[in-house]
């Protein structure tokens, strides 16, 4: 099904209704235990401003798959406004961010969706630009006093490529490891390949660093994310057709070949929402 087609038959749903790091390896984990808190962003509040049209925000819903919660307003015609999506970290963050909205909004529940519908809207979200929400008072303000990005941008990331997975990418907020973004919103001067970064950050089915889920153990100092959140990355790089993106692209797919992690055959096809799936690691395919 297409990602327009999925997006539709999600929103007429809606309107019918780990293991700890070792010490000496913690300093290069996205994740730890210790400091989850600190990584859950939650709900920003953040809202969609009526068009110059008078088009405004009619619906607002959330749906969730794993470890993305997609908040999403709708328009006339149920057309997509704006999205938000939020990355969890642990079943209770799901209760916070739920929480948050109903004090703003009339929402109620987040809606089970499967793998592909998270996957169709994450794309239809992709491919939205909200340059009010993306470009905040402050942010302009940080943007024009921004230094140019050096053209030696990942010089010291190609002499040692997996130091990309021990810090942020200069430009970027979330292009590395984990992100330093406040919201989903936060954006660094690199906009475009951040938003590649972005939407592969908050992939709904990954293994974190040491992570032990799906029944599958991740024994390395980056995060895999399943197979199809990487031929979304490797496509959004692409598309970009830009020197930085064709350096990212080359350390990850290339050089580090990073591995993936997949749906074991049938398993997606035949899982309801909610149902744990089985998975299995994946060498990486993609070459950039």
């Amino acid at each position: 099904m297409k990602p327009a087609a999925l997006l539709l038959a999600v929103v007429a749903a809606a309107s019918a209704a780990t293991t700890p790091a070792t010490p000496a390896l913690a300093a290069y984990l996205p994740w730890r235990r210790s400091d989850r808190t600190s990584w859950f962003k939650g709900w920003s509040g953040l809202r969609m401003p009526t068009g110059p049209d008078g088009d405004a925000t009619e619906l607002t819903v959330a749906y969730v798959h794993e470890e993305t919660l997609a908040v999403v307003e709708l328009g006339k015609a149920r057309a997509l406004r704006n999205c938000e999506l939020i990355e969890l970290f642990e079943p209770s963050d799901l209760v916070v961010a739920q929480s948050m909205m109903r004090n703003t909004t009339r929402f109620k529940k987040a809606i089970k969706i499967n793998f592909d519908e998270m996957m169709g809207l994450m794309d239809s979200c992709q491919q939205l630009h909200t340059p009010s929400l993306e470009q905040r008072p402050e942010a302009k303000r940080i943007s024009r006093n921004a230094r140019r990005v050096p053209k030696n941008l990942f010089s010291n990331t190609l002499n040692n490529p997996v130091a990309i997975f021990s810090g942020i990418v200069p430009g970027t907020k979330w292009c590395g490891t984990g992100d330093i973004a406040a919201t989903y919103y936060d954006l660094g001067t690199e906009k475009s390949m951040d938003r590649c970064c972005r939407s592969h950050d908050l992939c709904p089915i990954k293994l974190r660093s040491y992570q032990n889920k799906y029944s599958l153990i991740n024994n390395s100092i980056y995060s895999k994310s399943h197979c199809e959140c990487d031929s979304a990355f490797y496509r959004c790089l692409k598309d970009l057709n830009s020197p930085t993106a064709d350096v990212m692209g080359n350390i990850y797919f290339n050089i580090v070949q990073v591995p993936c992690v997949e749906h074991v055959e049938d398993s997606k096809r035949d899982a309801a929402p909610g149902k744990q799936q089985a998975m299995q690691f994946s060498k990486q395919q993609l070459a950039y």
